[in-house]
């Protein structure tokens, strides 16, 4: 679990995580809170392994937890979400009994209602032909605070991109992943709940978003779908100023980056643009 400056909101979750008897060994990173967080999660549960990092690096702290774990697969959550009792077990049963299962992701429930997320919903319609063999529909994107990973392979991957920051951070990886011919599954009766949190920059959120998701398109998509994407977003920019402020940030760093491009195959790429088609039947965004 990774917090900032939330220390009401961890609290709560690690008391929900501790309901159950059962609940695995449990790692905090904390990205420099200033609000007494790491203070209050040592009185309140000594058990649990805190790390508190001098200054914030947003999601390169979700590195660093999979770095210290000591088990071959971890759960990842953010301090507003719990997993559902037997939720982590069974993601870790389907870990041991799929070999080429690289990250599972379970169901987000949003609230005290138990809404299910829109994502949720996309994820169990995903038009990528499934195998007999997968726990769940195929997928070529996950939610980091709702899945669980296979270590190795996330770590031999390099795990999440340090300019990622926070705000769609999975993308590369999930690419990398694909072309490691890794599967990603969604499994509906895994459970993650969700009390979205007050305590968000929700304008700077979503400049990541729409930045880290053209860093991604330049780095592993065809020329073609990154400059479409460029254009969206450089018309979205005339009349939107979190797009304008994100284009800036990708024109400074892009000429830098681009050394480390690596598009994915056209097998990976064909199936990506379904995905793309898809999306727009639906009439999803990206951010």
């Amino acid at each position: 679990m990774i917090t900032h400056n939330r220390r009401e909101e961890v609290l709560q979750s690690l008391a929900m995580f501790h309901r159950d008897c059962a609940a695995p060994p449990m790692i905090v990173v904390d990205n420099a809170s200033i609000d007494g967080t790491s203070d209050a999660i040592e009185a309140r549960f000594p058990n649990v392994r805190l790390v508190r990092l001098a200054s914030n690096v947003g999601t390169i702290a979700r590195n660093i937890g999979v770095e210290i774990a000591e088990t071959p697969y971890v759960a990842l959550a953010d301090d507003d979400t719990y997993w559902e009792p037997g939720s982590i077990s069974r993601a870790a049963d389907l870990l041991d009994r799929c070999p080429q299962l690289g990250i599972v992701v379970g169901r987000l429930l949003n609230g005290v209602q138990n809404h299910v997320d829109a994502i949720s919903d996309e994820m169990e319609q995903s038009p990528l032909p499934r195998r007999p063999e997968m726990p769940g529909p195929p997928l070529f994107g996950f939610l980091a605070g709702a899945s669980a990973v296979r270590r190795d392979v996330f770590l031999k991957l390099g795990g999440f991109p340090s300019w990622a920051f926070l705000g769609g951070e999975e993308e590369l990886l999930a690419l990398d992943l694909a072309m490691a011919e890794c599967w990603m599954c969604y499994v509906s009766d895994i459970v993650i709940h969700h009390f979205p949190s007050v305590i968000r920059d929700t304008r700077l959120r979503r400049i990541a978003l729409i930045r880290n998701r053209l860093f991604s398109s330049w780095l592993r998509r065809s020329f073609k779908v990154a400059t479409a994407t460029t254009v969206e977003v450089l018309i979205q920019s005339l009349f939107d100023c979190e797009a304008r402020l994100a284009l800036g940030q990708v024109v400074v760093e892009l000429p830098r980056m681009l050394r480390h491009r690596r598009p994915v195959s056209l097998h990976v790429e064909r199936q990506l643009e379904l995905l793309d088609r898809h999306k727009a039947q639906l009439g999803l965004r990206s951010n």
